[in-house]
């Protein structure tokens, strides 16, 4: 991807306005990629689809989202990845572990948020008063763990959910 977001962006509406100044190129382009089935008017988000498409993404979200990583640290991927559990936005916060598996490795919050029981218990063996220290300023662990929206996406970890409250309040 060598186009910057906002010119794809531009390049949508232009698509838009040929499409609807009739320019067949345009409407080969949507026959090619086509955003909807249902016959309804296509709106920007339908001329965003086809740019996606043709730049080999699955959809815009996707596009944005690879464009979005390019350039990040690990710190701006902690952080984007915490935003996306808080939200529930899991396709985000798969998209990023299978790209770093090891992202969550040493943060206790997000080892909190993502039921990674062996790295909490060991977190807390190094130090216990984790168990009660507030978690940026937000709330304290037991918290932040009942405020976890990832339960939704893995309701296999809820056995690992439950013994991390219990460690924490072992602790």
């Amino acid at each position: 991807m060598t186009k910057s977001i906002e010119q794809l962006r531009r390049d949508a509406k232009v698509l838009r306005k040929a499409y609807e100044a009739g320019e067949i190129h345009a409407h080969q382009r949507i026959l090619n990629y086509p955003p909807r089935t249902d016959g309804a008017s296509l709106k920007h988000a339908d001329y965003l689809h086809v740019i996606a498409k043709e730049q080999g993404f699955v959809s815009w979200p996707a596009l944005k989202f690879a464009a979005e990583m390019l350039g990040m640290d690990k710190a701006t991927k902690q952080q984007r990845l915490k935003v996306a559990l808080y939200y529930g936005q899991f396709n985000v916060v798969e998209q990023l572990l299978v790209k770093d598996p090891y992202l969550a490795d040493g943060d206790f919050g997000l080892c909190l948020g993502l039921y990674r029981k062996a790295d909490i218990s060991n977190m807390l063996s190094e130090a216990p008063h984790r168990a009660t220290d507030f978690l940026g300023n937000l709330a304290p662990p037991l918290t932040m763990l009942a405020r976890s929206k990832w339960i939704h996406q893995r309701p296999d970890l809820k056995d690992d959910m439950l013994r991390i409250a219990q460690l924490l309040i072992d602790n």
